[in-house]
């Protein structure tokens, strides 16, 4: 189960008018269990197993971040989530859904991110009423089946048809393939920005699920008050190192 990292504060000129999330996976300390077999001696056991194109498979945590992505805008963290590698990034996203903030109007995933359920969470309010936002991302077909399916009936299966082919008409759109150009400019070289300068490439710092949560939440929260001491100090940008190099 994912731990919900609560709402980072806003740093500068962070427009979270666009948000990009991605989920990346981070290996878990000790020896590293196989597949469908007993877990060796020192494993961690509060770990799992996640797939991403990226890094293939990964025994251990998984990190989910929402950052600002609007063209001229900072890229800052607003949300966070830490949970086992095997956790969907579509999970995460659905309970951080009602802690993005008012002004959001587009959120950039990739793949992962092509649901039923993410979709109406974030177009729609509980009660059916549009938000105003739009979930751009890639749409795939399951199983040998178009992306968008046709249905018959009528009711719930085709209002939720007409909503997943109104999206896919957005994402193919040259305003959509734009939006969806910008998580190549800021979630993307974030992960690797944060993983690298808090030493999580090669693995996490911890062992168990609750103390590797509360380290990269606080990591995240850490980098976010950097930005906001910079910003204090006269920086206009997100360039933390001079602060990290004096430490």
């Amino acid at each position: 189960m994912k731990a919900q990292g609560r709402r980072l504060v806003q740093a500068g000129q962070a427009d979270p008018a666009v948000v990009a999330v991605d989920q990346t996976l981070i290996p878990a300390q000790g020896r590293t269990p196989h597949r469908g077999r007993r877990a060796p001696r020192g494993a961690d056991l509060e770990g799992g197993w996640g797939f991403s194109e990226h890094h293939q498979w990964v025994y251990g945590s998984s990190l989910e971040v929402v950052v600002t992505a609007t063209e001229g805008s900072l890229v800052v963290p607003l949300l966070a989530s830490v949970g086992p590698g095997n956790a969907a990034a579509s999970t995460g996203l659905l309970a951080q859904v009602k802690h993005l903030p008012a002004q959001t109007q587009y959120a950039l995933g990739d793949r992962a991110y092509d649901t039923n359920a993410c979709g109406e969470a974030v177009e729609y309010a509980p009660d059916g009423t549009p938000t105003g936002r739009h979930l751009v991302c890639p749409l795939i077909g399951r199983a040998g089946k178009p992306k968008v399916g046709r249905c018959r009936r009528r009711g719930r299966r085709e209002r939720l048809r007409r909503r997943r082919a109104k999206r896919l008409a957005f994402f193919q759109s040259v305003k959509g393939r734009r939006l969806y150009d910008r998580r190549r400019k800021t979630v993307e070289p974030f992960m690797e920005w944060f993983k690298h300068k808090f030493d999580l490439h090669d693995r996490v710092w911890h062992r168990g699920l609750p103390n590797n949560q509360t380290q990269l939440l606080l990591a995240v929260l850490g980098y976010q008050l950097l930005v906001r001491y910079h910003h204090r100090a006269g920086g206009l940008d997100a360039c933390v190192q001079w602060i990290l190099d004096g430490l």
